[in-house]
């Protein structure tokens, strides 16, 4: 009995991470706003690699590379549209992460930028375009 009752518990636990899959992503393009002595100037910037994991069907986005990771302050609120063909997410930190669930292709931001203001240093503002993979 306890034998079934164990494997119930493995079958149901391992359906709620069912949806769950990890993507590899990379950007095509990359430019913004470069802040740097007291200016914003327009800039390309470095396109980036990166991992990522999607519950499509939950509205999850978990990726330490993007500083999005579920549990920490950089956990994102995810929403989609009334047709369920893109999702978006986003956290306090101004990160943006928006992707097309048919064609894998996105658009993510950093948006945090002349928000903040430690010690007359502010972030950079990037807009980022590409397409993702299963990994």
């Amino acid at each position: 009995m306890k034998i079934l009752v164990a494997l119930i518990m493995l079958f149901f636990s391992s359906l709620t991470f069912a949806n769950e899959e990890i993507f590899y992503c990379s950007d095509k393009q990359a430019a913004g706003l470069y802040y740097e002595k007291n200016n914003y100037t327009h800039a390309k910037f470095k396109k980036e690699r990166f991992k990522v994991k999607l519950d499509f069907q939950k509205l999850k986005l978990d990726s330490a590379d993007l500083y999005m990771e579920i549990g920490t302050v950089g956990q994102t609120i995810c929403q989609t549209n009334i047709n369920n063909d893109f999702m978006s997410c986003s956290n306090a930190y101004g990160q943006i992460f928006t992707i097309n669930i048919n064609k894998l292709n996105f658009t993510r931001a950093e948006t945090f930028g002349n928000i903040v203001d430690i010690n007359n240093d502010r972030d950079s503002m990037v807009v980022y375009y590409g397409t993702c993979d299963k990994f």
